[in-house]
């Protein structure tokens, strides 16, 4: 039999009643909210900031986001400065001679005023850059660690995009040359309290510091410290050891960039992985060899010993900082090599072994792009390779071009590094696009040589190149090479 419950229909009804009511009063909200304009706009924002954290990292935007930015931080500065100057004067009539009017004062008011509210705009301004800095640098970490360059890198959201694109570039480059790397790059600055960058022997990590962050203001460093070696060279000692030394030091270090002090560490990490004893400091490859004298557990040169001294001249010819000790002589020479120069025998013996031992790359039968060799004393030049060039675009210079390949050689970069300052350090990283797709193609005043231009959508800087061709006449071996490079500034 059926049995009306009389109690549950009610409810069911009063439960359907409610439900009407939810439903019409959620349409009426959703119906105000897409009425509401203030409350569209957050959603179109909130949706655009999800396709930027989405959306693949455009390099060239952020860099010139970055600068932008950081143009507006120095106008403004510029403007807090002459606000500045233009208070002192009114300050000593108000403050100090006490002749300063009601005017005055209301005018020096509204400068404070203006002046702090430009400041509080300045530090909103440096927190933004600060954050675009950390996903400039985050994103190159994760392209390096990615490609297998290394295994660790933590860099400082202060670095500046151009630091982080040479630092970068200048690890690639020692990856494909040498095949081995540390296990790290870690931005640590109490580990690195008098330095600009140290390698640590014991966990196989390269340190940098603050002033590894702009690669621009480490120009000024260089040159304060090279002058400085006028007044060290002023104070050289009568003792003859010493007083040769200090007439065979030319410079005090041989860094000329920041991406040198980069290099410098590495040769610390190639000497390190010579021996697999690395603990035990007796056990430092070659440290002898290098003229060095175990005291106190650690190698060091010793004026008083004829070998050690003798040793320690030679190591002035490379630098003053060679001389601190037979580790620095290994790095300091390891360096100079590396930019195409002359050191001592002695030295470079040592150091052509630490490689071997430390496994590196065979670089002399490594370069599968080709060896430019010297027709006048047949030695093997180190070269890296740029790119590959459309050989369609280059048929207004010549028809008879053998290779596609593009390379330069370490005489061409240090030719580039000495005429023109901080260009090679900065834009190198363009080369590939400069040689690739060039704006203008222009025959020079050499056979086979192309004048190139390029304007780069970054900052609309243009750079002038000039690029060798190789022709059927030139030796087989031989590859396009870059002759020189420069910014156009306008």
């Amino acid at each position: 039999m059926f049995k009306w419950n009389r109690n549950n229909d009610a409810d069911n009804k009063i439960q359907n009643m409610e439900k009407q009511s939810i439903s019409v009063a959620r349409r009426k909200q959703a119906q105000s909210l897409r009425n509401d304009s203030k409350y569209q706009d957050t959603i179109r924002q909130r949706k655009e900031e999800w396709k930027k954290r989405h959306s693949e990292f455009d390099k060239a935007t952020a860099k010139t986001e970055i600068n932008n930015i950081k143009s507006q931080i120095a106008d403004m500065q510029k403007q807090i400065n002459a606000s500045l100057e233009k208070e002192k004067p009114l300050e000593k009539k108000v403050y100090i001679d006490g002749t300063g009017t009601d005017e005055d004062m209301r005018i020096l008011r509204q400068s404070a005023t203006e002046r702090k509210k430009m400041q509080e705009q300045v530090e909103v301004l440096n927190g933004d850059m600060l954050d675009k800095q950390e996903v400039y640098k985050n994103e190159a970490q994760n392209r390096l660690i990615k490609a297998g360059t290394i295994e660790e890198i933590k860099l400082s959201k202060k670095m500046t995009p151009d630091t982080v694109d040479v630092l970068e570039d200048t690890l690639t480059k020692l990856k494909d040359k040498y095949g081995i790397m540390p296990k790290g790059v870690v931005y640590n600055p109490s580990k690195v309290p008098d330095a600009t960058v140290t390698y640590n022997w014991v966990d196989d990590k390269i340190y940098i510091s603050n002033r590894f962050n702009d690669i621009n203001n480490y120009a000024d460093i260089v040159n304060k410290s090279e002058d400085s070696l006028i007044e060290y060279r002023e104070k050289a000692v009568i003792n003859k050891a010493e007083a040769e030394i200090e007439l065979n030091t030319q410079r005090m270090a041989v860094r000329e960039n920041l991406m040198d002090t980069l290099t410098h560490e590495y040769g610390h990490f190639i000497h390190r992985h010579a021996n697999a004893d690395y603990v035990q400091k007796s056990s430092v490859f070659g440290a002898k060899d290098l003229g060095g004298k175990l005291i106190n557990g650690d190698w060091k040169y010793d004026i008083n010993s004829y070998y050690s001294a003798n040793a320690k001249i030679e190591t002035a010819k490379i630098s003053k900082y060679a001389t601190e000790s037979p580790y620095e002589a290994f790095a300091e020479g390891f360096l100079a090599k590396e930019k195409g120069q002359e050191i001592p025998e002695s030295i470079e013996k040592v150091i052509k072994e630490a490689k071997v031992k430390a496994g590196v790359k065979n670089i002399a039968n490594g370069q599968k792009n080709g060896i430019l060799g010297s027709t006048k004393d047949e030695r093997i030049l180190d070269v890296h390779p740029i790119g590959k060039i459309n050989k369609e675009i280059y048929k207004c210079i010549t028809d008879d071009i053998l290779t596609d390949e593009v390379v330069i050689t370490n005489n061409q970069i240090q030719h580039i590094m000495d005429r023109h300052p901080n260009d090679y350090e900065r834009f190198s990283s363009y080369f590939g696009e400069i040689v690739k797709n060039p704006d203008y193609t222009i025959e020079a005043n050499k056979p086979n040589t192309a004048l190139l231009l390029k304007e780069i959508k970054e900052n609309d800087e243009i750079f002038k190149t000039v690029l060798r061709l190789v022709a059927s006449k030139d030796n087989p071996n031989y590859k396009n090479s870059i002759i020189t490079f420069m910014k156009i500034d306008e």
